[in-house]
């Protein structure tokens, strides 16, 4: 009896599904908008350009100028992961910098202009 059951509810959910998908959308107009005409008419049309930054700042300006902190390019080669199952890892490039945190020259101690 329960068989019958579920046989009724797959032959009922696919004929739902064969009519539902068989119902088409209605066609699209040829007197409807382009995407491009809907975008012409929500923009604006006076485009005026943004006022380009002032880089009045200049480096002598700067109270307390950054010091250099080189970085070190470290080359991996590819290997395995260590663990149960042994990965491979492929080849990288990592970017390591000399010292832990950025350090700030006090006003006046720093020579480059």
């Amino acid at each position: 009896m329960a068989r019958r059951h579920w046989i009724e509810v797959a032959v009922i959910a696919t004929v739902s599904l064969t009519v539902g998908c068989a119902t088409g959308l209605p066609a699209v107009a040829d007197d409807q908008l382009s995407m491009r005409d809907i975008l012409k008419r929500h923009t604006p049309t006076s485009h005026s350009p943004l006022p380009a930054p002032q880089r009045s700042a200049r480096r002598e300006s700067i109270p307390f100028p950054l010091l250099d902190n080189p970085i070190l390019l470290l080359w991996l080669h590819p290997h395995f992961s260590g663990g149960a199952e042994p990965l491979p890892v492929p080849g990288y490039i990592t970017a390591l910098p000399l010292y832990a945190r950025d350090h700030f020259a006090l006003p006046g101690e720093s020579d480059s202009p």
